[in-house]
């Protein structure tokens, strides 16, 4: 019976866990970054399938597992497509390409989804249950994370190789000290094995998880070095650099053709890519020097609120274990050196803050690696405080909930979501952009299909800059950029019969002498904050 009642409890995690991450699929967050990764992925398979290795190079980043996953997805649905609908596959068509948006989004859900039940795996191997649980509550339910696993993108994938490569590394450090397995058993050598296989992928999936692969390797070898092993340290570090070469070489196809190229081409590529500069929006106003500031307020305003509240706990409780041990012994208390070993593994998340406070490229995703261990800290120190018999119910009940709730309030807009310091109106009047091209231009052009009629593709529809690739997929009238116009001031050439405006190009908005062609049509909100104006001709 117990069993039975077990296996009950992970369907329900399992069912309440892809629900939010399926729901609205395929129809929402069609940005100009997932467009770029869509066309390498489709590229990349391509080439692999006609042996052209060679071009399986796409990006410095490489996002070789991001192409893997969605250019797969892609072959397999443009086989099986025609055999269900029968007519061929065609992007062009909105409700084809909701299919494939949909398709290769899954690839990426599902894997990441696999990867949190295995790390739920690991944390409870390498601490106990109950922390285990809090973790996989935390990060299953976290909206940050829970975007980005659905956004077709790198950085997700890179987050959940690193961290699992991590705590292979660290299942090693712990069952050597503990001496669990015979030193020189395969027991410790298949952790050695798997910490650089999936630190390799998570280099595959963006190349600064080389800073995690690196810490890893420098866990393992100092683990060995301390003990004063120096054999083992050896023989153990050149498994692990083995394997992570092994796994860079076979799993990029460009890497079957010239290796050495390949890899001066990333290394080249990566230098140039930090020379460019990225600016955000705040308080409706560009800024590229916003620097670390602007990753305190992504911290604060964009992590869960579960997360936030976890780390202020634990800060203060660590504070107050601190000063209270000082007060009584009368001198600071000092850390033991294995327990200094056990946090090497994550010593490459320092590497990567410091590589992003330097970066001049403002993205909030760069900040998603840490998510994963952040809630493995905190639940590490919640677990003490929760009695084991009332662990299922604390994990089952608030998913369920929240659940729910990401489908019903905050889905389709899984990007703006109350946290602990901001309401979701205050983050899109800080964040101009949240709304951007990554949310609602779907139901922008779903309005718009709706008054003209899906057959009739010869309407025109103006929209400003990347928006235009964001919105050109869901409609089948054609679509104009009008950035010379919006940005530079420029007379208008033609009216287009439809004019879609996001919130920041004011200079439309107040512009008595264009404003007079057209009628309000709609106004699309996120919470209360107006985002995209839906403007029609007069006739």
């Amino acid at each position: 019976m117990g069993s039975i009642r077990n296996h009950i409890f992970w369907l329900l995690i399992a069912v309440f866990s892809l629900v939010p991450r399926l729901y609205y699929l395929g129809k929402d967050f069609y940005s100009i970054d997932s467009d770029r990764w869509f066309r390498r992925a489709v590229d990349f398979q391509h080439n692999l399938l006609n042996g052209n290795f060679a071009g399986t190079y796409q990006k410095q980043h490489p996002g070789v597992t991001t192409m893997w996953l969605g250019g797969t997805s892609y072959k397999i649905l443009t086989v099986i497509y025609p055999k269900i609908t029968g007519h061929i596959l065609d992007e062009n068509i909105p409700a084809d390409f909701i299919t494939i948006n949909f398709s290769i989004k899954l690839s990426q859900v599902l894997a990441t989804l696999g990867l949190a039940f295995l790390s739920y795996w690991l944390t409870q191997k390498i601490f106990d249950r109950t922390v285990a649980y809090i973790y996989l509550l935390l990060i299953l339910i976290d909206p940050f994370f829970l975007f980005y696993t659905r956004q077709f993108h790198v950085d997700v994938l890179m987050s959940s190789f690193g961290f699992i490569g991590g705590l292979y590394s660290l299942l090693y450090l712990q069952q050597t000290r503990l001496n669990r397995v015979p030193p020189d058993s395969g027991g410790t050598r298949i952790h050695i094995v798997l910490s650089a296989f999936f630190c390799g992928l998570a280099f595959l999936s963006k190349s600064p998880a080389l800073a995690i692969a690196g810490s890893c390797g420098l866990a393992i070898l100092a683990s060995n070095i301390i003990h004063k092993d120096y054999k083992k340290a050896i023989i153990h570090s050149t498994i692990f650099s083995l394997i992570f070469l092994a796994t860079y070489l076979i799993v990029f196809p460009a890497n079957w053709v010239n290796p050495i190229e390949v890899t001066r081409q990333i290394i080249h590529d990566s230098i140039e890519n930090t020379d460019k500069i990225s600016s955000v929006y705040i308080l409706n106003h560009a800024d590229s020097n916003f620097g670390d500031k602007f990753y305190l307020l992504v911290f604060l305003f964009r992590f869960s609120p579960f997360l936030i509240a976890g780390i202020i706990f634990t800060i203060v409780k660590s504070l107050s274990k601190l000063v209270t041990n000082t007060m009584q012994k009368g001198r600071v208390p000092h850390f033991k050196g294995s327990s200094l070993i056990n946090l090497l593994p994550f010593l490459g998340y320092l590497i990567l803050l410091a590589l992003l406070i330097e970066d001049r490229k403002l993205y909030e995703r760069y900040l998603l690696p840490f998510v994963p261990v952040l809630t493995l800290f905190v639940s590490v120190n919640l677990a003490p405080l929760i009695k084991s018999k009332l662990t299922k119910p604390i994990i089952l009940i608030p998913l369920i909930l929240f659940a729910a709730y990401e489908i019903f309030v905050i889905s389709p807009n899984f990007i703006v979501y109350p946290t602990l310091f901001a309401t979701r109106d205050t983050q899109m009047k800080l964040f101009t952009e949240l709304g951007g091209c990554e949310s609602m231009l779907y139901d922008v052009a779903t309005d718009i299909n709706n008054l003209e009629g899906e057959d009739d593709d010869t309407y025109s529809i103006g929209i400003s800059g990347t928006y235009k690739g964001c919105l050109k997929p869901y409609t089948v009238g054609v679509v104009d950029d009008m950035t010379e116009y919006i940005r530079r001031k420029s007379p208008l050439r033609d009216y287009p019969k439809y004019l879609v405006l996001f919130k920041t190009d004011d200079r439309w908005l107040k512009n008595l002498y264009i404003m007079n062609v057209y009628t309000p049509v709609k106004t699309y909100y996120i919470s209360n904050t107006p985002v995209y104006y839906l403007f029609k001709k007069n006739i």
